[in-house]
Formats: structure tokens, C-alpha cells, sequence
């Protein structure tokens, strides 16, 4: 079955949403080594159950927006567009200045970004703080720059308490919860240049499901 609304959804256990993200993880790492972008990772994008003997199953579906983005063509404001849930969309589609230089890579920016916007709904069980005005932004361009200050500021805080939380004494060790939210944070960084790739997020993922 696939996730419902927030209010019928249940917490998923930690260890399943591990083992969740670690699978589609893969799903993505493929798609963006082959030169395609899914273009609508989501929560309801992805597929879940156990099997008989307790063992979770996930996948990621629904390719509609899926296609292979041009590796040379420069992004700029003509080629722009907003993700296709336009909640999930990335802070720089606000500021195409701030866009990646190639539309592939751009794009590759942007399936990283929403599968931080999953990781945020699955973890915290709430819809993005800055979704609507986001959606509003990108859809009505008579107060794209008003809603679209409103929406950055909001998820530029809500980052900030992310890494603040997860940020603990010299020496000591994150636990994989924490560990888990400064994922997160490196998925929603604003700036493309330096938010996670699918290989960094494998790799961060990987020290928390080897050492839970």
C-alpha cells in the first residue's frame, strides 16, 4: 500500500523507514547513473509492505515526470520549472541565478531535495512548514516575490533547527535519529552546489543502518 493523508498515517519504526530510504536510495542512484531524473519523489511515491516474515518491502514509483535532461544545455530562466509536486519544489527555482550550471545536474539537485522534503514528512509526521508558500509562489507570479521570501525564510529556520538539534558536544556520538536529521538538513541545504548527491546520501545512510 502506499502512505495515506497525516492524520490516518501511522509512525513508521525507525528500522523501517532505514530500510525504506536505503531502497529507494538505490532506485534513485540508478536512475541518476543512467542519466534519468524522476522529477516526483514524494511520500506517496513510495510503495510499502512486510512480507510473511516481517520483511519490509518499498518501492518508488510513479515515472510520469521521469525523462533524461540534457548534460550540456545550460540552465537559465526559459528551461526553468517548478518539480512536479510543486510543494517539493527546491529554494532555487526561486532564483534561477543559483541553479546548477548544466539542466542535468540541476535536476539531479532537485530529486535530492525532495527526497529531503520525504524524509522531513516521514520523520516528523507534518506536512513542510514552507509548502504553501512555496506552491503560491511558483503558481502566482503577482506575489512570487513576497511568498517566495516568506517560504525561504521559513525553511531556511526550520533547516537551522535541524542542524542545531542534531549538533552535540565534541567527541560524542549522534544518535542515528540525530544523525538521521543532519541528513536531512544536507538534502534541504538551499544551495544546490552543496546539498547531498544520491552517492553522499548512500554513504551517510550507510553509517547509521551499519552502526544503528
Amino acid at each position: 500500500t502506499g502512505y495515506t493523508s497525516f492524520q490516518k498515517r501511522k509512525r513508521l519504526p525507525f528500522t523501517e523507514l532505514l530500510t525504506i530510504l536505503s531502497t529507494i536510495s538505490k532506485t534513485i542512484a540508478e536512475m541518476h547513473t543512467n542519466g534519468v531524473v524522476h522529477q516526483d519523489i514524494k511520500v506517496k511515491n513510495v510503495l510499502y509492505r512486510k512480507d510473511e516474515q516481517g520483511n519490509v518491502e518499498a518501492k518508488l514509483i510513479d515515472f510520469g515526470h521521469s525523462y533524461r535532461p540534457s548534460k550540456t544545455r545550460a540552465t537559465n530562466k526559459s528551461n526553468g520549472h517548478h518539480y512536479g509536486t510543486v510543494r517539493y519544489s527546491s529554494p532555487e527555482l526561486l532564483n534561477t541565478e543559483s541553479q546548477l550550471p548544466t539542466i542535468f545536474e540541476q535536476r539531479k539537485a532537485e530529486d535530492m531535495y525532495a527526497l529531503g522534503c520525504l524524509i522531513y514528512e516521514l520523520s516528523y509526521q507534518k506536512p513542510l512548514p514552507w509548502d504553501d508558500d512555496m506552491y503560491v509562489a511558483l503558481k502566482d507570479s503577482s506575489v512570487r516575490d513576497e511568498r517566495g521570501k516568506l517560504a525561504l525564510s521559513i525553511h531556511n529556520e526550520e533547516v537551522e533547527k535541524l542542524l542545531e538539534s542534531s549538533r552535540t558536544a565534541p567527541g560524542s556520538i549522534l544518535s542515528p535519529q540525530k544523525q538521521l536529521e543532519q541528513i536531512c538538513a544536507h538534502l534541504l541545504d538551499s544551495n544546490p552546489k552543496t546539498r547531498f548527491t544520491i552517492a553522499e546520501f548512500q554513504a551517510a545512510l550507510e553509517k547509521i543502518t551499519s552502526n544503528p
